[in-house]
């Protein structure tokens, strides 16, 4: 039996296991479990049964089944989908691709394909990130409540990392000169030892997590040139399991409000975390408080929620919290929105009305500020895309304003029900900032974390 704190979590193609490192108090250990999840699948009965005798001849197809699953939001009918297990972690993705081919992208919708594998994995479980939990050594048990305010804080320990880098009149582009663990600098007569070096310096101090400025976009990809150039890249490991350095996901460009925003490429490693501070949305505006809890609420790791938005965190929650209520997630959703006519889009879309001030100088002046207003009013009048408009309360009492859409009033939506320990949370992390009783700066990255959840909840 072994107790701590859930700490990384993610799958071993090769051994078709889940791992999950448990922080304890003898350190960091390491637990292996096998995971068989299944995806579903949905169309008319003369298409799945042509589907199921498909897939009886693939021998990556572990079970096929008829099961009575929830798909639509909002309404808790069962209907009969086509539940497939396939043998391998690693098949999910390219046999849901390949039943999408055969329906000609058109005949069959997927549920829970394309759920983020260790977070599924978890919530399967019972358990979180960052969640006090102890192994029996046959499954896991949760000593901990996810949405707890006042929770054990798990101990990770933080070490910064760093190179310097140097010129030389022969060479075109810089080499490395030291290597900085921990405040301490490791540097010898060649590139090569100094890097070997570094890395045992790092191994043997062993932290939980690596914080780095610019890792993702410069330090860990100059790296792996340097030790690539020299023949040493197999060397190259920075995780717990000896996996070796390399790029996970590619850099990328988006559009943000008329802005185009470089996003870099994500060297993350195994057993260990690496946080770039640099190119952190959560770490800038929660710090590593603000991180650790919203990783926790939205069970996804603190590694890979410090390289996302909280547009994904919150999409997070309203997924757990979907699965938990015993919905499907389907794949690709497409919710066009409702047809409406030009005056209907002139009632409906009006954007932000804004009163401009008579010139002058003015007087007892006096502000005006909303605390979290539109997720209050989506959270009191149940505003949710199934309760708009929904099939059950056609007569109901609670209409949108000059629109004159009904709302339900049997059944509390989605939204609100993500919505309301989100904004209950925020509110008491605010009020303690204020509180000189408390740790004020503590409080004032968290409630902020909270914040941008609640911003982006209505967009």
């Amino acid at each position: 039996m072994m107790q701590g704190f859930v700490f990384d979590c993610y799958p071993n193609y090769q051994k078709n296991v889940m791992v999950t490192w448990l922080k304890t108090k003898n350190g960091s250990k390491k637990i292996e479990t096998s995971y068989t999840p299944s995806f579903h699948v949905d169309g008319s009965k003369r298409d799945l049964e042509k589907l199921r005798k498909t897939l009886t001849k693939k021998d990556t197809v572990k079970q096929i089944k008829y099961t009575k699953q929830k798909t639509k939001l909002g309404s808790h009918r069962s209907h009969l989908v086509l539940t497939v297990t396939p043998y391998q972690l690693k098949n999910i993705q390219s046999l849901a691709q390949q039943i999408q081919q055969w329906g000609e992208y058109q005949k069959y919708t997927l549920y829970n394909v394309d759920l983020r594998l260790s977070t599924r994995f978890l919530q399967d479980q019972n358990i979180f990130f960052n969640g006090l939990i102890t192994w029996t050594g046959h499954k896991f048990r949760c000593n901990d409540a996810q949405w707890d305010v006042d929770y054990q804080r798990p101990s990770f320990s933080q070490m910064p990392f760093n190179i310097i880098t140097k010129h030389t009149k022969n060479q075109s582009s810089p080499q490395i000169k030291g290597i900085i663990v921990d405040d301490i600098l490791v540097e010898t007569e060649n590139e090569v030892d100094t890097l070997l070096a570094g890395l045992r310096l790092l191994h043997k101090k062993n932290p939980d997590i690596l914080l780095t400025e610019n890792g993702d976009s410069f330090l860990f990809p100059f790296l792996h040139k340097r030790a690539t150039l020299h023949g040493v890249v197999d060397a190259l490991s920075f995780g717990r399991d000896q996996s070796k350095l390399k790029q996970v996901k590619k850099d990328s460009s988006y559009s943000s409000y008329g802005r185009v925003l470089y996003r870099p490429a994500w060297y993350v490693f195994h057993g260990r975390f690496h946080i770039d501070t640099q190119h952190s949305f959560f770490y800038q505006h929660g710090r590593f408080d603000g991180l650790l809890d919203v990783s926790r609420c939205a069970n996804i790791s603190l590694q890979i929620l410090s390289r996302l938005g909280a547009g994904t965190a919150i999409s997070q929650m309203q997924v757990n919290t979907a699965r938990k209520q015993g919905f499907l997630v389907p794949w690709n959703k497409r919710q066009p929105e409702q047809w409406k006519t030009a005056a209907m889009l002139l009632r409906t879309d009006r954007g932000g009305l804004i009163l401009d001030p008579v010139t002058g100088i003015h007087e007892n002046v006096v502000e005006f500020d909303y605390a979290s207003l539109y997720p209050h009013i989506m959270i009191q009048e149940n505003i949710s895309p199934e309760t708009v408009l929904c099939s059950c309360c056609p007569h109901s009492t609670r209409r949108v304003p000059q629109l004159g859409y009904h709302i339900c009033q049997q059944k509390t939506g989605l939204i609100p029900t993500v919505l309301k320990p989100v904004i209950d949370r925020r509110f008491r992390f605010k009020a303690r900032a204020k509180n000189k009783a408390c740790d004020t700066d503590k409080y004032t990255f968290l409630q902020q974390a909270w914040k941008w959840i609640l911003l982006v909840s209505f967009g």
